[in-house]
């Protein structure tokens, strides 16, 4: 913040968090958060059905770049562990070039119960369907996600959600 050469005469946050960081500053502010906007869940077996998945096992949905801010390496290895089990890992996101060095060992490698979909314009149908979203990003200093859109999205879709309570999110999701 101390840093910023030009100031404007409002800044518009989507944190709590932001704004708090930059209060010192002293100029109004305020924080527009992306809405949660509750959808109707369709038919899980005929939404599995039309994305060709088994509506017999569990769905586990991931949504991201694959970036080591994501941490999608983490849920690989819960994947990983739970490889006996009825459950199915899916992965929606890019793989972009600037990442490999991240993703490339850990799609390498991949454990069989894992599906990686890259990224899609559709990705309402996964939401509609799955059984669990996880968000495993955990951030690191000066580098954390202060509001990212899948936790909210998974919030207006009713899926049980398994996601790291970081610091920059002040509680907001604990009534989730």
């Amino acid at each position: 913040i101390k840093n910023i050469k030009f100031l404007p005469d409002k800044f518009i946050f989507v944190s709590e968090y932001s704004k708090q960081q930059f209060a010192p500053l002293n100029i109004p502010s305020e924080v527009v958060l992306y809405p949660i906007e509750y959808k109707e869940r369709p038919d899980r077996t005929q939404a599995l059905l039309e994305l060709g998945l088994d509506p017999n096992k569990k769905h586990v949905l991931n949504i991201g770049i694959f970036t080591r801010r994501k941490n999608q390496g983490e849920l690989f290895e819960y994947a990983r562990k739970l490889q006996n089990e009825n459950i199915e890992f899916h992965f929606v996101g890019s793989l972009a070039g600037n990442f490999e060095e991240y993703w490339k060992p850990i799609i390498d490698n991949k454990p069989d119960n894992c599906r990686i979909w890259g990224e899609r314009s559709d990705v309402d149908k996964f939401y509609s369907c799955m059984d669990l979203f996880v968000f495993t990003s955990c951030g690191s200093p000066g580098d954390m996600e202060t509001n990212p859109l899948v936790i909210r999205e998974s919030i207006s879709w009713n899926i049980p959600l398994l996601m790291y309570n970081l610091d920059v999110y002040l509680n907001m999701y604990d009534k989730y």
